[in-house]
């Protein structure tokens, strides 16, 4: 099997386990949503100042913030199913929830595939250079001296135009340059594959 097709099948298995994951949270809320509206007749003439009751009033900002505390979830998702809470909007809040919560989860990844981002690039960096390995390994080490110099820049960016969201374009310069090399390499590494692999096929041929 090449490269290529090994990527593709681990991008359909990644994008089908996130829909699994979708699938499944919905119905866990809907289930809790169904759990409360079971026992809606045990909070009737419960006083309006209890916290259920604020669901009612406050509910997009529970429904949504809650999404972030496990047991709060399930608490909010049951309370408004027993308070009688719209299905429709409680449906769509949720929805709402879990793409911000996808959102957040992938801003927490980004900082676990940066720490084995420089050992990625350093191995592929110096693949197949030869006699220019040490040369190669001595550059991509000195390069780390960004570390140095890329923060003060964002900081004068953001004193010049006091705004610190645009002083975030030199990380953004730097990741696009890294997704470039990412895919230079991935198509290097591709032709190099079927490269070999009509070699192979000639040498059957001949043989």
């Amino acid at each position: 099997m090449e490269l290529g097709e090994e990527d593709a099948q681990g991008g359909r298995r990644l994008r089908s386990l996130g829909q699994v994951e979708r699938v499944a949270e919905a119905a866990g809320d809907a289930l809790e949503f169904e759990a409360g509206d079971h026992h809606r007749a045990r909070v009737v003439g419960v006083a309006h100042d209890t916290p259920a009751f604020a669901l009612d009033r406050r509910g997009a900002s529970f429904i949504i913030a809650a999404r972030y505390i496990p047991i709060g979830r399930v608490a909010v998702n049951m309370s408004a199913g027993a308070l009688g809470y719209p299905r429709r909007r409680f449906v769509g809040l949720t929805a709402v929830a879990a793409v911000m919560w996808a959102s957040y989860s992938a801003v927490i990844g980004i900082a676990f595939f940066m720490s084995i981002m420089f050992p990625t690039i350093f191995s592929l960096g110096i693949h197949g250079v030869g006699p220019h390995t040490e040369m190669g390994s001595s550059l991509i080490i000195m390069a780390i001296v960004g570390g140095a110099l890329l923060p003060p820049l964002f900081g004068l960016i953001s004193d010049v135009t006091h705004n610190v969201q645009l002083g975030y374009a030199v990380p953004l310069l730097c990741f696009l340059y890294i997704a470039w090399f990412a895919r230079v390499a991935l198509q290097d590494s591709r032709a190099a594959d079927k490269a070999a692999l009509l070699n192979g096929t000639s040498e059957a041929c001949l043989n």
